[in-house]
């Protein structure tokens, strides 16, 4: 999948990472490949409020 991401020209982003869950990402190196945002993605139009249910996935541009 993150590699179809960057295909389309955008990236996987993981949002709400904090804690145990941030330093373990940071650890195993996968915070190079994602992009972690500590609070709720909020990007306009993928729900109600805009904001990225969670446990859902939405590719983001750039």
């Amino acid at each position: 999948m993150e590699r179809r991401a960057r295909e389309l020209g955008g990236r996987l982003v993981l949002a709400g990472v904090q804690g145990r869950c941030a330093r373990l990402l940071h650890r195993t190196g996968l915070d190079r490949i994602f992009r972690l945002l500590p609070g709720p993605a909020v990007t306009g139009g993928a729900g109600p409020s805009g904001a990225v249910p969670r446990g859902s996935a939405q590719l983001v541009a750039g």
